[in-house]
């Protein structure tokens, strides 16, 4: 996992491939006017999705791993709290599944980010997460969340 600001994305598209393109797709972008969906670009390793919705749930029972993709999220708009579990105690909830390249453990939660524009969250593959919680009170969220194969 890296939580780091966008401006510092740079220092890190040497190790992961696809970072790069997900840069240019940023700096090309008006976040604010996309509308939610998803998007293709043309480096068939890189994909992404926005979505919009209100980070209103207090606790996720569940975290989400991906083995073949990177996550990076980022928000355009509005804040919210992601749960991280480790890996080493994952107990799983709902298996892998191939054809949504995702598996659920339970979230455990160990460590909390509190998520706002400007900063992105990357986690690898088999890094757990829980997104789309609320910090204080519910809060409108617009995110992009980059799909990379790793």
């Amino acid at each position: 996992m890296i939580i780091d600001t966008i401006g510092n994305m740079e220092r890190y598209a040497g190790a992961v491939p696809g970072l790069r393109k997900a840069m240019e797709v940023i700096a090309s972008t008006d976040w604010q006017k996309i509308p939610e969906g998803q998007y293709r670009t043309d480096d068939p390793a890189v994909r992404y999705n926005v979505f919009s919705y209100t980070a209103d749930a207090v606790f996720s029972e569940k975290a989400e791993y991906h083995r073949k993709e990177i996550d990076v999220q980022i928000l355009i708009s509005g804040k919210e709290r992601m749960d991280l579990s480790p890996v080493c105690s994952s107990v799983e909830v709902t298996p892998y599944s191939e054809e949504k390249e995702a598996g659920f453990v339970r979230n455990e939660g160990i460590v909390s980010y509190a998520a706002a524009p400007g900063f992105f969250a990357l986690f690898f593959p088999g890094e757990p997460h829980a997104p789309s919680l609320r910090l204080a009170e519910p809060d409108p969220v617009k995110k992009v969340v980059f799909k990379i194969l790793a």
